[in-house]
């Protein structure tokens, strides 16, 4: 019997059609509920009209004409569905940009405890991303890396000290040439790295923020300066000492007093 024969007719490959993309949506006008009251007030004080000053901060008119004519904005239209009041909610804030200007930021689990004892019924559970909504609100808050700090620096910034020592560095700079101001500052690493950081919510102006911790750890310090005219010197970078050499202490080869 002969064999079936396996071959096919050839099939026409039909013309691919050219995959038909999506036009790019035009992106959306960022502005906050200052950049609204501030135009609002260049209406009336600067006698500029609604389009120009939309177009100054970058504002929809529809949106600009509607809150002169007293249309609510989205926050004050939807504050009987929000967890917290406004008013408890500034004060939120306050206590949030405080606690991290202290060495003490508050974080996601500690934020959330606290709006549960401050909302009207305090039997219904706080949602696990309650907070993205009442960042949202508060562009004056960020949420940041806090990383480890020293207790002794969080005690010892406070309103007092730091009027203290300005007085003092403006009354010590009196008569003094700018070539001769330097700024020394440093730096410490920790050994063996390790760090220790969490999610904090602090003030969108903080930068940096510190969390109190432990300071029985071993450090090199790196040493900087600059000059007030923008002189530099060569950093000193200071390891942990094997033990203390006396002799050089007696030398003081470097002049010390």
């Amino acid at each position: 019997m002969p064999p079936k024969s396996t071959s096919a007719e050839p099939v026409e490959a039909s013309a691919s059609k050219p995959t038909a993309r999506r036009p790019k949506k035009a992106p959306q006008p960022v502005y906050s509920e200052d950049d609204i009251l501030s135009a609002e007030r260049a209406c009336s004080e600067e006698k500029l009209s609604l389009a120009e000053a939309a177009e100054k901060f970058h504002i929809p008119a529809s949106t600009l004409g509607d809150r002169m004519r007293g249309t609510k904005s989205r926050s004050e239209a939807h504050a009987n569905l929000q967890l917290l009041t406004p008013e408890r909610e500034f004060v939120v804030v306050q206590y949030l940009q405080a606690r991290g200007w202290r060495n003490e930021p508050v974080d996601l689990d500690e934020l959330r405890s606290l709006a549960q004892k401050l909302r009207a019924d305090s039997t219904i559970p706080v949602g696990k991303n309650w907070y993205y909504a009442f960042l949202s609100r508060h562009p004056d808050l960020r949420r940041r890396w806090g990383t480890k700090g020293e207790a002794k620096r969080a005690s010892g910034l406070n309103r007092a000290n730091v009027k203290s020592f300005f007085e003092q560095l403006a009354e010590a700079r009196e008569g003094v040439d700018p070539d001769c101001i330097w700024n020394c500052d440093e730096k410490g690493i920790v050994e063996n790295g390790g760090t220790c950081r969490r999610r904090v919510v602090v003030g969108s102006d903080q930068m940096d923020p510190k969390i109190t911790g432990d300071e029985s750890r071993k450090m090199v310090t790196v040493i900087e300066c600059v000059s007030a005219t923008g002189g530099v010197i060569a950093p000193l970078i200071i390891h942990e000492g094997a033990e203390k050499d006396a002799e050089w202490i007696r030398s003081n080869p470097c002049g010390a007093q």
